[in-house]
């Protein structure tokens, strides 16, 4: 009866421990991601030490290690500074999923659903935009006269067994930037076959908000 009653008590308190981690996991990533280009990734506890960046579709890059993905981020924080102006990114749109379930729910802070032994997926849709510096010296710094970029993606998150962040995705970008067009040339990849946004993000289960009213409207 006492060793039910010990194992009953660990399995509780590794349940809480992990959904703990879990809700601090998706605080830190909600703040690190719209703060990127202020602050970087300040909520470095929420990952794995063995966690592992992949970009599958264009570079087929993989990072290995805790370690190496804070290092990969800030040289990405640090090199977009520099090349553009008021950089800045939004998040869309946070959904989870776990496993292999068809339906997807809007993540929230305070909990999750479903089952703790299934790995927790985040698809977090966002934007980028930016100024190319490049543009604004053509332009003599006329901010209103040099074009912004913009591109949109998904990132895709996996969650251990801890709670902690063992895989970040990203699982799609639009448009392609000109640095993976230029690498895929260079290493003679194809482009991936469909790889607009909405194409990546349908493989992700997230839904695509459609209008309902009809067009043309009726008089």
């Amino acid at each position: 009866m006492t060793l039910d009653f010990k194992r009953s008590s660990d399995s509780d308190r590794r349940s809480a421990d992990y959904y703990l981690n879990v809700g601090t996991g998706i605080r830190g990533l909600r703040e690190d991601l719209s703060n990127f280009f202020d602050t970087g990734l300040a909520s470095t506890e929420i990952y794995a030490k063995d966690i592992a960046f992949t970009e599958p579709y264009h570079l087929r890059f993989r990072c290995n290690g805790r370690r190496w993905y804070l290092l990969l981020a800030s040289t990405i924080h640090r090199l977009l500074r520099v090349y553009f102006h008021e950089a800045e990114m939004n998040i869309l749109r946070i959904q989870e999923f776990r496993g292999s379930h068809d339906q997807s729910s809007d993540a929230s802070i305070s909990g999750t659903e479903g089952e703790e032994g299934e790995d927790l997926k985040l698809v977090v849709r966002w934007i980028f935009e930016g100024t190319p510096r490049h543009l604004l010296i053509a332009n003599n710094w006329d901010i209103l006269a040099s074009q912004r970029s913009v591109y949109e993606g998904v990132f895709v998150y996996t969650f251990n067994k801890d709670g902690l962040i063992k895989e970040h995705r990203l699982e799609a970008i639009h448009p392609s930037p000109p640095l993976f067009n230029s690498y895929r040339w260079w290493r003679g990849y194809r482009a991936p076959v469909a790889p607009n946004l909405s194409y990546r993000a349908e493989t992700v289960r997230v839904p695509v908000t459609r209008d309902p009213r009809p067009w043309p409207p009726n008089p």
